[in-house]
């Protein structure tokens, strides 16, 4: 639905940028911050997640005498079609007033349009180490094997599992019957 808007990398944009290659769009995406990066790796290995974009859309929004411009950081849709742009940032960062103000562009254009918003903070995203570091391992599993359908159903399930359970270890993963399938696949 939505292609990402590349922008050019300086001193205060993209400085810690990633590449990476993402089996749910089977593509190359780019992510501008480490923790664009961790929030990915969630999205990812999302089940509930069936689609994404990251940098998805700029906007304008005329507020008194002023034009604002801002990019959303994530566009998801969801498996039951909704979908909703995202802002990521950390929560250090909310009080600075560019921050408040890229949000209020984002909020009232999302009001305007009929589209559901959120900000998710590194509080969010870095909350359960042990899902991060399990969808870290996952994705590197997939890095070479990235062209095999079965293995991306595979991973779902195992992402459901992660998701049913909250906090889950590999090694508990790798001993569970349903992740035989996928070790096996990993073999």
């Amino acid at each position: 639905m939505y292609q990402p808007i590349d922008i050019p990398r300086n001193k205060k944009f993209g400085s810690n940028y990633w590449e990476a290659f993402s089996p749910k769009l089977n593509r190359i995406i780019k992510l501008y911050s480490d923790l664009e990066y961790d929030h990915w790796l969630l999205v990812e290995s999302d089940p509930n997640i069936k689609e994404f974009c990251e940098q998805p859309l700029r906007i304008q929004n005329f507020s008194g005498k002023s034009n604002r411009q801002s990019i959303f950081d994530m566009w998801i849709l969801y498996q039951d079609n909704s979908e909703q742009f995202l802002e990521i940032k950390y929560q250090s960062d909310l009080h600075k007033q560019r921050v408040k103000e890229q949000i209020l562009t984002q909020q009232q254009w999302c009001l305007k349009n009929n589209k559901k918003y959120r900000i998710v903070t590194d509080r969010e995203i870095r909350n359960s180490h042990i899902r991060l570091s399990n969808a870290r391992l996952m994705i590197s599993f997939l890095k070479n094997s990235c062209n095999n359908k079965s293995m991306i159903v595979h991973l779902n399930t195992v992402a459901q599992i992660i998701q049913l359970k909250h906090k889950i270890t590999i090694k508990q993963l790798k001993e569970s019957g349903v992740s035989i399938v996928l070790w096996t696949h990993l073999s």
